[in-house]
């Protein structure tokens, strides 16, 4: 029986960069390109399985893409997608802001929130 921590170790060396940790397209069978930082690296025979594949949406997702939210208001249109609230921006004073959020602290703590003004294009983080 094959060792479970070696085989754990194979599994992830098959499918994510040793540099990175991100997950590695393959390209061709023989290398793997990783999609974070760009490494390439040989693969064994073993290894030869497709990681993931591209593929072109189908007819019913081509379809389901047609649809998309309802017209909204101005503002929102001019955050470029991102979501609209009534808070003051901190420079000019405007009561409109664009926002987002990201994950790029560890999960145990709180998200990211990127706001910029609607008016002045102020940009401003808070971290929550």
């Amino acid at each position: 029986m094959e060792d479970p921590s070696r085989a754990f170790e194979d599994l992830l060396r098959q499918y994510f960069c040793a540099q990175c940790g991100s997950l590695q397209y393959c390209g061709d069978k023989h290398r793997a390109r990783c999609v974070g930082c760009g490494l390439k690296q040989g693969r064994t025979r073993q290894e030869h399985k497709p990681i993931f594949q591209v593929q072109p949406l189908t007819e019913p997702a081509r379809e389901l893409s047609r649809f998309h939210a309802p017209e909204t208001e101005n503002a929102e249109d001019e955050a470029g997608g991102d979501a609209v609230i009534e808070e003051q921006c901190p420079k000019c004073g405007h009561n409109k802001l664009s926002y987002r959020t990201a994950q790029l602290r560890s999960v145990d703590e709180g998200q990211t929130i990127f706001y910029t003004c609607l008016k002045c294009k102020h940009r401003f983080t808070v971290n929550s």
